[in-house]
Order: C-alpha cells, then structure tokens, then sequence
C-alpha cells in the first residue's frame, strides 16, 4: 500500500509540474482547473490513506477540503475576483483549522500570527506600487492578507513548538502559498511586474501540492 501511495503521489506531481508549464504557455480556464485538479488528486490519494489508517481523520479532512477549495477559487477567480478571492479565504480557514488540529492554539501561535499579520497589512496599505481602485477590493486585500498570514503564522508556530519533518512540509508548503498570493497582488494591483504571474504561477501550484503531501507524512508519521 506504502508503495503504491508513493507512485500515486510522484505521477500527480510530475503531471501538476507538466501542467504548470502547459498553463502558463496557454492561459485558459480549464487548463487551470485541469492543473489544480492535481494538488487535490495528490491530496486525495493521501487522505484514502488516512482513512485505510488508524490515524486521526480530522487533520487529513480539513487540509483535503482546503486543497478542494482552492481549485473551485482558481476557476471561480477566472468570472469574478471578489466571489473567487472569498473561497479561497475559505480555503485558507480549513487549513488554519487543519493546523490548530495538529496543535492547540497557544501564546506562541498568537505571538507570531500577530507578526506575519501585522508585517503583511502593513505592506498591503504602504506599498507605493498598490492600487486597489476603492475601499471594496481594499478591504478585501486586507481580509485575506489577514488570513494568509494567521494560516503562516500557524504553520510557523507549529515549526517552532515540535520540528518535525511534517511541520517542516506544512511550514514550506504554507510560504510557498504566501509568496504566491504576494506575487498575485503585484499581477492584479501592483501594475503587473514581468515576473509577478511567473512567480505566482511556479510558487502556488507547487506549494498546494507541497500541502497535499504533507498527509502522507502525517500518515507514515510515529504519532498524529
């Protein structure tokens, strides 16, 4: 079984890696959700295995249901921005929620979650290269730069209290995210750098898919 979740998980990462170059050479909608589809085929497969396991269920699920939303918020983003930002904040809560199942919130969580927010909103209201184009679409960068960070800031936590190589995963996968949606607010608000679709294509797919593998080492982990 051990062996046949590896194999799973290699081919839906080379096929997610292929996808992003396809993608990115052809920007249409159902070339994104085909590429997002593998992040949550990769998580799939881990969470079949979760539940063939004697492992808690609950961390597996609600990581599975945050890779799930943010491919309905990559296809949604495609038709409305505000709608499709709005599911992946939701996105981003089942994995905080799947991060607090790990480990109970503690003094540190709300120590560094207050620093990555407080870093975060501070770039999203000073950065002289934003334009959000009215108080609407500024509140709503401030809301999921809000969640972002308290999902990396968990993330960073949970590293700081047990270095395991499952939090080490969590943590990558979590900044990967968080460079992505960075370099999706400089593609959407900050005039469009040449490098910012780039970095957020080659950070995002990745990173989700860097999630998802994360329940497999929950699985194989000693204890969870």
């Amino acid at each position: 079984m051990k062996k046949l979740v590896i194999l799973l998980n290699a081919l839906f990462v080379v096929f997610t890696a292929v996808m992003c170059v396809v993608y990115k050479n052809n920007y249409q909608l159902w070339l994104k959700a085909l590429t997002a589809a593998g992040f949550v085929a990769i998580g799939a497969v881990n969470f079949v295995h979760t539940l063939l396991s004697k492992k808690k269920k609950s961390f597996p699920l609600l990581a599975f249901l945050g890779l799930a939303l943010c491919m309905a918020g990559d296809i949604i983003l495609f038709k409305n921005f505000i709608f499709g930002a709005a599911v992946f904040v939701l996105g981003h809560i089942a994995y905080i929620c799947a991060y607090c199942m790990l480990k109970k919130i503690s003094v540190t969580d709300i120590t560094v979650t207050a620093v990555t927010a407080a870093a975060s909103l501070a770039f999203i209201f000073l950065c002289p290269a934003f334009n959000f184009g009215g108080a609407v679409m500024t509140g709503v960068a401030a809301v999921y730069a809000l969640v972002i960070s308290v999902m990396l800031g968990k993330a960073i936590s949970n590293f700081i209290t047990e270095r395991s190589l499952l939090h080490a995963v969590l943590l990558l996968g979590s900044l990967m995210f968080f460079v992505s949606d960075i370099a999706l607010a400089f593609n959407v608000f900050g005039g469009s750098p040449a490098w910012s679709n780039t970095l957020c294509l080659f950070t995002y797919f990745p990173g989700q898919c860097v999630i998802a593998i994360s329940l497999y080492f929950y699985n194989t982990a000693d204890k969870a």
